[in-house]
């Protein structure tokens, strides 16, 4: 890894450099790349009418048998719900890839309202499952097969470190702030938590090519939208960073 540059690019969270956050719904509604093959989207259900569900990994390994482990949960958007927090899911997701390309995707339903949960392999635009859980029926389970492992790359591992504003105001005025990240690459698979000087807590998800760079990663609200520029060098990723209302920076993490 070391002496190799590759340029990142990630169309990241709008909250993650400007204190007025945003709900990253048009992101959301899209559904997500949980690993470079599967996608999988939940909509809960009330009364008052169907609202996509945000996806938030907890973990991934690779086990001793080269089977891959995916563990997370959907939650509801606090713009959406009063109650809705990242510390409060509807949906618990534990993904489980063997070394032969079997794939069980379980969906675990820890709320009231029904949920419908969906899912792909190779998603292109529609979804090859779906199912609904209910009170009475709390699991759904979909099952597909030559489904790749993540088998490691150059780029594993934990990467942390901040990101800071050199502009004072956005174009509404509002105040830029800075942020510590804490990014994780699995294979492909691109996680992170941002964290504001306010104390706000959003998510970063992104895909990452063979060769390092990001092809997919991205989320956008009411049009405003927030981009990652940079390189990795060894052990160490930075670069700039600019939002769409005003506000940039640099940036900075280092590869733990």
């Amino acid at each position: 890894m070391t002496g190799k540059r590759s340029l990142l690019l990630i169309t990241a969270i709008l909250g993650l450099f400007c204190t007025n956050w945003v709900s990253a719904q048009a992101a959301q509604d899209i559904g997500y790349n949980v690993t470079s093959e599967l996608w999988a989207k939940a909509v809960l259900e009330p009364a008052t009418g169907p609202v996509t569900l945000v996806w938030k990994q907890v973990g991934a390994d690779i086990t001793a048998s080269g089977d891959t482990v995916i563990s997370g949960y959907f939650y509801a958007d606090p713009a959406d719900f009063a109650y809705g927090s990242q510390y409060n899911p509807e949906v618990f997701v534990k993904i489980y890839i063997a070394a032969n390309g079997w794939c069980n995707m379980a969906f675990n339903h820890v709320t009231v309202d029904n949920v419908t949960v969906y899912s792909a392999h190779n998603y292109t635009g529609t979804a090859n499952q779906a199912g609904t859980l209910t009170l009475a029926d709390r699991l759904a389970e979909h099952e597909y097969t030559g489904v790749g492992t993540l088998t490691g790359t150059e780029y594993d591992g934990t990467w942390k470190g901040g990101a800071v504003p050199t502009s004072l105001l956005n174009d509404d005025d509002e105040l830029c702030g800075a942020a510590t990240l804490s990014l994780t690459i699995l294979n492909s698979v691109i996680t992170g938590t941002a964290r504001s000087t306010s104390g706000d807590s959003y998510d970063i998800t992104g895909n990452v090519d063979a060769s390092g760079d990001i092809s997919a990663g991205f989320a956008a609200s009411e049009g405003v939208t927030a981009t990652i520029t940079g390189d990795i060098n060894g052990h160490i990723a930075s670069g700039s960073w600019n939002e769409s209302l005003g506000c940039k920076g640099s940036w900075s993490v280092v590869k733990e």
